[in-house]
């Protein structure tokens, strides 16, 4: 499934910067071929997605590696090196987290700072419950309490027909401009989860693909790919030094309370009376809060 999807998704990545959600549609696919099995159905998205994904990130390397003429055959040498350092520093960095944080992760211990939410594997995980243990026809067909859902393949295969309408009788509005896939993609790419890189990076976007490609292009063209880069490696670096001498990652005796200020407080939001509760969840009786 990843082997004949990577061509046209990655051809979307390559014009839009951002690409369909394949691990849905892995999931989903699963989900009628072996219902009832949620590990099952999380080994066919990892073999079914992460392929795919990979190389669509390989792909895009090679892509910025052309733009700053770096031979292809030097970075493809480069980016195996990469890989393979890479996965063995994600395994031990792996391991350094489940052994120094194991109580706040599995639950018998409190979590104040929320830093250790494990976020992506809860998700993971509970993507496989929901594909896997409960399936799609529970939970999405007729009759279920997500029927709704599959209306969505229908708006989006509709949205680009209505745009090529309109292109027709307006042929003077710049419809070209409008990109579904973006605007789709920026819908589901925030609500999900934390929200604290949208403002930062609409930021970025201004300043550096409005304001300096329209009034600087010659610094753009010059210096842009390389910020970015830069950029990308100062962050991991960055990651990895607070995990393992901020956060406690190498010992707990390294873990650092950070200041006090007034976005900063004990309820996690800017005004002390302002703490949010968790998000509820609706069951056929009432709604209940925590899940």
């Amino acid at each position: 499934m990843g082997w004949v999807l990577t061509l046209p998704i990655c051809a979307m990545q390559a014009i839009t910067g951002s690409g369909p959600a394949l691990n849905i549609i892995t999931e989903l696919v699963c989900g009628y071929i072996l219902p009832g099995k949620p590990i099952a159905n999380m080994a066919f998205k990892v073999y079914g997605y992460m392929t795919m994904y990979q190389c669509q990130i390989l792909l895009s390397d090679l892509k910025l590696g052309h733009y700053m003429k770096i031979p292809p055959r030097s970075l493809f040498i480069g980016q195996i090196y990469g890989t393979l350092i890479g996965g063995l520093f994600n395994y031990l960095t792996m391991i350094l987290i489940i052994d120094s944080q194991r109580g706040i992760l599995n639950g018998t211990k409190d979590n104040p700072t929320g830093l250790w939410t494990g976020q992506r594997v809860n998700t993971f995980w509970g993507s496989g419950l929901i594909f896997g243990a409960l399936g799609p026809p529970r939970m999405f067909a007729s009759g279920g309490n997500y029927g709704f859902v599959y209306y969505g393949f229908l708006v989006g295969a509709s949205l680009p027909v209505i745009l090529w309408a309109l292109s027709k009788v307006y042929p003077r509005v710049s419809w070209s401009n409008v990109n579904i896939c973006i605007i789709t993609q920026g819908m589901t790419a925030y609500p999900n989860g934390y929200t604290f890189s949208i403002l930062p990076s609409l930021i970025a976007c201004l300043v550096f693909r409005f304001y300096m490609f329209r009034y600087h292009q010659g610094w753009w063209q010059k210096y842009a790919l390389i910020l970015a880069s830069a950029l990308d490696t100062g962050t991991a670096f960055t990651s990895v030094v607070l995990f393992l001498f901020i956060s406690g990652g190498v010992s707990p005796k390294l873990h650092f309370e950070a200041p006090h200020w007034w976005g900063n407080n004990e309820h996690g939001t800017p005004i002390p009376f302002m703490a949010v509760d968790r998000c509820g969840s609706y069951n056929s009786k009432n709604w209940t809060s925590g899940v």
